[in-house]
């Protein structure tokens, strides 16, 4: 027979114990608390003279025992060999010992259990259930809280059909234990938890990568914030990509312990890498498991980055890519159950101390902080080919000097909207690029010294790619982009016209297999002949075309 040890809860704790078969009424198995012996009757015990010749004879089909009422020498005799059979001394009277045996025999075939054992409740009312087989006497639920307290104590459980099923009153949130019994024995125990300590924080990034250029593969960037309070642990993580123009394939995800996403996280035998094969944005929605859930330690970050091949197919194309949250909120499931409802990001608080996906304890991105209902984070990269013309408008300031250049820049790339959490970021179609350059004087008598200052890769693309500033006499300035710079850069240089002539000087930046010129500006060196104009005359000439002032430099060389 099973041995029972008595917990620190103060009562008999069984993993998990049968109830009777054999018995079909409570009076099979009966409470004996009057000291029956030789001579007792009903009238003098309460009726339990009759209860445990009852019970003695359904325990033997030998020599049943006669019901009477009366403690005489046959019920001592089949009282003593009971005694025998279960491993209590044989003295033919009623003992501590021979009740507890009584009732052991009567639940050997009973089994009662929580539907999880370890259950986290968002609701501060929770519903507890689960099975009960063989049932013949009342089931009790007790839940006492973390001292040891009884809670909620409900001595007729109701059961229908081999299910019962209870919903407790208002708790705090915090921790409780939560126990199955009938007749005094424990059948099962377990673990509740109401409410979650401290809830993880989305943590988006949306700056650490450029607006346009995703031809290096890098979808999207954030973080995930464990909390305060305890470890997390995340099971499922969802994508969906919208592409134009362009392929995407061998997706993969990878976690960070930075922000710099410098230092990677183990998270698997596959090192930082989250999902064990890569995925294909033309699936549809992309759910990445890994193969055992991600903890994130309480109090810490990680930081996460969606790679993945990028083929286009025109040379103008974009990827946006989206982090899926979720539109339902729900009470704490298996992983299984919350995968199955539809839940795109799938995450446990650990609040029984693992991240087995087997307890009731993982909720919906609902519940995240930061990252509510329906949050979607859409990122959309255009390339940086075919880029539109720069707006220039060349004035003379200062009547004193020979062309002063201004350059109208607007003060942004692209255009943005947000609404409801939701971030997205699109290329316009009236964007004007800001990459530039100056040169001072533009006008002046050859040998014509020149000063040019400007910036490239005002974008802050990550996209290797070489500029070059063509000054129109073969002579060239070159400013290289390394690979995964991602910062402007602003350069200045010197260069000398040495014969007359109109020049003309071209920005011009080679991006993979094609180049684009993306600013000019006319410089003329002329004969020193030309001292006598007036500097306003000349002003005016940089305004005319090209051609005039070609017939115009023919004269004055005539002279």
């Amino acid at each position: 027979m099973k041995r029972h040890e008595w917990g620190a809860l103060g009562c008999m704790l069984i993993a998990s114990v049968p109830v009777v078969a054999q018995a079909s009424s409570t009076s099979s198995c009966p409470q004996l608390v009057h000291p029956l012996s030789l001579g007792a009757s009903d009238q003098t015990t309460e009726g339990e003279v009759s209860k445990l010749q009852q019970f003695l004879s359904s325990m033997s089909t030998d020599t049943p025992v006669m019901i009477t009422g009366y403690f005489g020498q046959k019920t001592a005799t089949a009282l003593e060999r009971f005694q025998a059979e279960n491993g209590v001394v044989s003295t033919g009277t009623m003992t501590a010992s021979t009740s507890a045996a009584i009732v052991a025999t009567c639940l050997i075939d009973v089994t009662a259990s929580f539907d999880t054992p370890a259950f986290l409740s968002l609701s501060a009312a929770p519903t507890f259930s689960g099975t009960a087989v063989n049932l013949a006497t009342p089931l009790s639920l007790s839940i006492r809280d973390t001292l040891g307290e009884v809670v909620f104590q409900d001595d007729h459980v109701p059961t229908l059909e081999g299910r019962w099923s209870v919903t407790a009153p208002t708790l705090s949130v915090g921790t409780y234990q939560t126990l199955l019994s009938t007749e005094g024995v424990v059948l099962a125990t377990g673990t509740a938890a109401i409410g979650i300590p401290s809830l993880p924080r989305m943590l988006p990034d949306t700056a650490s990568l450029p607006v346009s250029d995703v031809a290096d593969g890098r979808l999207m960037r954030f973080g995930i914030y464990a909390g305060s309070q305890n470890d997390i642990s995340i099971a499922q993580i969802s994508f969906a990509i919208a592409t134009t123009s362009v392929d995407v394939s061998n997706v993969n995800l990878y976690a960070y312990m930075d922000p710099a996403y410098t230092i990677a996280a183990t998270t698997s035998a596959l090192g930082n890498l989250v999902n064990d094969a890569p995925l294909d944005a033309s699936s549809g929605t992309l759910r990445i498991v890994p193969d055992t859930p991600i903890v994130i330690p309480k109090g810490k970050a990680y930081f996460f980055e969606l790679d993945g091949t990028v083929v286009p197919s025109d040379t103008r194309y974009a990827v946006t890519t989206t982090l899926l949250g979720d539109s339902f909120a729900n009470d704490a499931q298996t992983f299984t159950d919350l995968a199955g409802a539809g839940a795109h990001l799938i995450w446990s608080p650990n609040t029984f101390g693992s991240s087995a996906t087997s307890d009731a304890d993982w909720v919906s991105g609902a519940s995240f902080s930061g990252f509510g209902t329906n949050v979607h984070m859409t990122r959309t990269n255009v390339p940086l080919l075919p880029l539109p013309p720069i707006v220039q408008s060349i004035q003379s300031t200062d009547s004193s000097s020979l062309g002063s250049t201004s350059i109208s820049i607007p003060d942004t790339l692209a255009a943005a909207s947000t609404s409801n959490a939701t971030t997205t970021v699109v290329a316009s179609a009236s964007s004007t690029l800001i990459d530039y350059f100056n040169v001072v004087p533009q006008a002046g008598p050859a040998p014509l010294q020149v000063h040019v200052t400007g910036a490239v890769n005002t974008v802050k693309s990550c996209t290797p790619a070489i500029f070059v500033l063509q000054f129109g006499d073969n002579g060239s300035y070159k400013i290289s982009l390394p690979s995964k710079y991602c910062k402007p850069i602003q350069f200045s240089t010197t260069h000398t016209y040495q014969r007359v002539g109109t020049y003309k000087a071209s920005l011009v930046m080679t991006y993979a297999t094609s180049s684009k010129v993306l600013q000019t500006q006319t410089i003329v060196a002329t004969s020193t002949k030309l001292s006598f104009i007036n500097p306003d005359f000349a002003a005016a000439v940089l305004a005319v075309p090209e051609a005039f002032i070609q017939f115009f430099l023919r004269l004055t060389t005539a002279w």
